[in-house]
């Protein structure tokens, strides 16, 4: 039977399908979500996670890890250029200015300590309290450790003891503002069990981070990290490559008018005819859904799910999947053919109007809301009434729930935080309503 459809925009679905898109789009674009500063790198151990979340914050490119040995020194021109994209990361937050702050003056060397200063005079002067000098800074706010006799402050500086020492002094500064993103974020605690909810968004860029301290810090102190499915695993992109597979071929499951719109449009964005022809509708969908990533193929990178994905494996915590990628890839599937149909050719005219612009800016007011902690916004975004995102929602969200009561009634006694797209935590019958029901209490921590 075929459904009668409301036509929403596909933003909200690719919102609640991206987790699997971003598998799908790695044939066709070569867009395959990565962690970086996470691969068999030139970078001592203790200084990958914060040299990826240097990187997270915009201070230092992604994907040039595999180019430059992080250990030896780092260069001038390298030092100038976390020096801008600091400066230019903090005025962005319109952080309030002390008018007495004096700045110090450095040797213009490439030593540790002039990093320290340099440092200090960008971030300094947002800071209410009165320094003697920069190590005072770093000291007093606890982004060194030791003293002046074994910092070996007239060392020269490496590359990864810079990013370091960057990222500390950043996150630092925004979070003595509360200018963290953040997010949607709640709470429940039941039989000695504590489980944090966030609601994520697929893809992201530098803006998003840091994320929240207090977020976070319930991260850093639950003992596992569910998500919808691990989309670092490669197993899951092999997966969803199998999965994707139609029963018969594309061009003969679309009438010849639409293929030959679909190859068109494809051809603009360079994917090669061979990385769909064997796609079945739900994965062109969700493909065309994805295509303003197309042009920011670090957008999975710095998705909030990706990011908290590879902090878990740095840390060396444990993972789990509220669904899976078996799961999610049936359920897309199921909708059928005969209903797919009609949200591509929708799509499909979109697209071939504006080139995904539309997607795009819609996409940018969903990352707006999610760093101001907008959970009003992601409410009205997902109560529309159409079919397809009902369906996204109004099936999987019983079951999430259902899985996070698990935990709840189990006897472990542990902290768990639970990442699944943001809809499901927002739309009504939500999977905080399932768990209401259930019984639970909820508290928000979404802004606080």
């Amino acid at each position: 039977m075929k459904l009668s459809f409301k036509l929403a925009r596909p933003i909200k679905r690719m919102a609640l399908t991206l987790g699997v898109s971003l598998t799908m789009m790695a044939p066709a674009f070569a867009a395959e979500a990565q962690a970086p500063a996470v691969n068999n790198l030139k970078l001592s151990p203790w200084a990958v996670q914060y040299v990826n979340d240097a990187q997270m914050q915009g201070l230092y490119p992604v994907g040039v890890e595999s180019q430059r040995d992080f250990t030896i020194p780092a260069t001038k021109d390298e030092l100038n250029t976390l020096a801008e994209t600091a400066t230019k990361k903090l005025a962005g937050y319109h952080l309030k200015e002390n008018k007495n702050f004096k700045a110090e003056t450095s040797d213009d060397a490439l030593t540790r300590s002039d990093v320290l200063i340099d440092i200090y005079n960008i971030v300094g002067k947002y800071d209410d309290t009165a320094y003697t000098d920069a190590l005072d800074y770093f000291k007093k706010n606890e982004l060194i450790q030791g003293n002046g006799d074994d910092l070996a402050l007239e060392s020269t500086v490496t590359l990864e003891q810079a990013l370091t020492f960057y990222n500390r002094a950043v996150t630092d500064a925004v979070y003595d503002d509360n200018m963290g993103s953040k997010g949607v974020f709640y709470k429940t605690e039941a039989n000695g069990n504590t489980v944090y909810f966030l609601g994520s968004i697929h893809v992201g860029d530098a803006g998003y981070y840091p994320i929240d301290d207090d977020i976070m810090k319930a991260f850093n102190e639950s003992d596992m990290l569910y998500v919808e499915a691990d989309i670092t695993n490669p197993i899951t992109a092999e997966q969803a490559a199998v999965l994707l597979h139609g029963d018969k071929p594309l061009q003969e499951a679309l009438s010849p008018e639409l293929y030959a719109r679909v190859k068109k449009l494809m051809d603009s964005f360079g994917a090669p005819e061979s990385s769909y022809a064997d796609m079945s509708l739900a994965g062109l969908y969700n493909t065309l859904s994805s295509l303003p990533l197309v042009n920011d193929p670090n957008g999975a990178v710095f998705g909030v799910d990706n990011y908290l994905l590879i902090n878990a494996k740095l840390m060396e915590k444990p993972i789990g999947e509220v669904e899976s990628m078996d799961f999610q890839m049936d359920f897309l599937k199921n909708f059928g053919d005969d209903n797919y149909t009609p949200l591509i050719e929708d799509l499909l005219t979109q697209l071939e109007q504006d080139k995904g612009k539309a997607l795009a800016d819609e996409t940018s007011a969903m990352k707006q809301a999610w760093v101001k902690g907008d959970a009003t916004f992601f409410h009205t975004m997902f109560t529309s009434g159409d079919t397809f995102t009902e369906y996204l929602l109004k099936d999987r969200n019983p079951n999430m729930a259902k899985k996070i009561d698990e935990l709840l009634k189990s006897k472990d006694q542990k902290t768990y935080m639970v990442v699944v797209g943001s809809g499901h935590y927002t739309s009504d019958q939500s999977v905080l309503d399932y768990l209401k029901d259930m019984g639970y209490t909820i508290e928000t921590l979404t802004g606080k």
